[in-house]
């Protein structure tokens, strides 16, 4: 698909502006004037949707705006928590369904303050190692799957498809492995299946992995995906920062 392509080369150049550190070190603009907080840590996980974060670091938005932005990698907030919480890690990249379950846990209060991607088909899916014989959904059933972080977005949409196939979620076992190890995981058999999203989905395809399922379609179809999160201690205390970021 051409989104597809689209968002695989946008997440190349998010990724090589990681590797060189995220940001520019520039001295603010004169926007920057009366911001509570000019310098920024931004937690993004290696996916599709935190490639607006970096084409707006190229572009110059935030250097505009009088704000350094600085990002770390992560696989999920509920990693992070212990910088969330103690205001180290300004903003962070979540699903909803992450942001959910902090918030239900009691560990902090999210707030999902801009949203980012909507699900739409060929972001995500459950994938196999080519020579597998699992080849549907139902075959799923006594195997171990792997999501990148347990109770979140992958673990929720796959929950969806196996009921759908008639399984239940204690029919198989989920497995948390970054979304980075898991071709390999699958090539040596550690894993059954995967759940990958973009870049990664695509390129576990080109090595020969065999997809089972778009999770994002049927029982799942338009899910909304992810967005950018903050705590609402963060937001109450930076109310101008919070609007030029």
């Amino acid at each position: 698909m051409r989104l597809t392509r689209i968002v695989v080369v946008g997440m190349a150049v998010a990724l090589a502006l990681s590797a060189c550190g995220g940001a520019g070190s520039g001295q603010p603009a004169a926007s920057g004037g009366g911001l509570e907080k000019t310098h920024l840590l931004i937690g993004v996980v290696p996916v599709a949707s935190s490639a607006s974060l970096f084409i707006a670091e190229k572009r110059g938005f935030f250097k505009q705006e009088g704000l350094t932005v600085k990002t770390e990698i992560i696989q999920a907030p509920t990693a992070v928590m212990p910088k969330i919480v103690n205001g180290s890690m300004d903003a962070f990249l979540t699903s909803y369904v992450s942001l959910m379950t902090i918030n239900d846990s009691g560990a902090a209060k999210l707030k999902l303050f801009q949203h980012t991607m909507g699900g739409a088909p060929g972001f995500c899916a459950v994938v196999v190692a080519k020579d597998s014989p699992i080849r549907t959904v139902a075959d799923l059933k006594g195997k171990t799957i792997a999501v990148n972080v347990l109770k979140t977005l992958g673990h929720t949409v796959v929950n969806a498809h196996l009921q759908q196939a008639g399984l239940r979620p204690d029919d198989v076992k989920f497995v948390a492995v970054p979304f980075a190890d898991q071709l390999g995981a699958l090539s040596t058999g550690k894993v059954d299946a995967a759940w990958l999203a973009e870049p990664f989905l695509s390129a576990a395809k080109k090595n020969g992995a065999v997809q089972i399922v778009d999770t994002i379609g049927g029982p799942t179809a338009g899910v909304p995906v992810d967005g950018w999160g903050v705590t609402e201690q963060w937001l109450a205390k930076y109310p101008k920062t919070a609007a030029a970021l």
